[in-house]
């Protein structure tokens, strides 16, 4: 059975809507996005998408489902709704964490003001860099092998170089998958709880004649399900949203495939229907 903080959906159109459900406004909380997609496509910001996103708490899942633009566009899709939880609710977030395949329009987030400097300092990222260039019998003194080792012991929760680089002034840390296993427990488990977005076409790519190739050994995916649970029964998490999207997975088969490891790990009992989505 699911929890009430735990949302399944066919795409993620809806999560927006669900992480509304659990949220206190009087809390800051963290964000962790992994998915093929950044789901931050821009948007025109209008008087129209405020006076929405104002009374949006109290809504009911299929008003904001039904809700469209004046041009008869739908309002939230599965590609945008993101760029306006960012817009709307994004003082609400001190970190943001993307694991994604580098799919759409990043969101743009600046670096909160009242955030302190990552423990990654710049002296530590110059010592990082001298330290792939240096030859292996290279005699160092011994005060700068020490602040090495403690610069790659920062780094080990930080990711790499390049990536703390490549979001540099920025309030979003992007994330690869080497990095999750090790980590995830260590990142979830912080001062604030946390919003967890997973889409299971995170573990597929696109193969020959529109395939759509699984790249994840179901020991990998498992593992990251597994670190998943356990910050979710420690409590560190206030509301987690899944996403099946068979149309990058490859297919309901796939999907659905995906899904009971992630219910099976969780322990959960799921009859999935195919007869109708949207």
């Amino acid at each position: 059975m699911l929890k009430t903080s735990q949302y399944i959906m066919d795409n993620h159109r809806a999560a927006l809507w669900c992480w509304l459900q659990e949220l206190d406004k009087e809390k800051n909380y963290d964000f962790f996005h992994l998915d093929r997609h950044f789901d931050a496509r821009p948007q025109r910001q209008d008087d129209e998408c405020g006076e929405f996103f104002r009374h949006i708490s109290g809504i009911s899942i299929q008003n904001y489902l039904e809700r469209h633009r004046t041009d008869h566009v739908p309002l939230i899709s599965w590609d945008n709704y993101i760029e306006f939880f960012v817009k709307y609710f994004g003082t609400h977030i001190d970190q943001w964490f993307f694991a994604t395949h580098n799919d759409g329009e990043p969101p743009h987030i600046a670096k909160p003001e009242s955030i302190n400097e990552s423990p990654l300092q710049p002296e530590d990222i110059e010592l990082l860099k001298e330290l792939e260039s240096i030859q292996t019998n290279e005699q160092l003194p011994m005060t700068k092998q020490m602040a090495m080792v403690e610069a790659l012991a920062r780094q080990n929760h930080l990711g790499t170089v390049e990536s703390l680089l490549a979001t540099e002034g920025s309030g979003r840390r992007d994330i690869g998958f080497w990095e999750i296993i090790d980590n995830l427990n260590y990142w979830l488990n912080g001062q604030n709880k946390w919003i967890v977005n997973i889409d299971l076409d995170y573990f597929v790519i696109n193969g020959e004649d529109e395939a759509r190739l699984l790249v994840f050994t179901d020991k990998y995916i498992e593992t990251f399900f597994r670190h998943l649970k356990s910050a979710f029964d420690a409590g560190h998490i206030q509301v987690l949203t899944v996403a099946l999207s068979p149309e990058f997975c490859g297919g309901w088969d796939q999907a659905k495939s995906l899904c009971k490891l992630f219910t099976d790990t969780f322990g959960l009992h799921l009859t999935l229907s195919t007869e109708q989505h949207a």
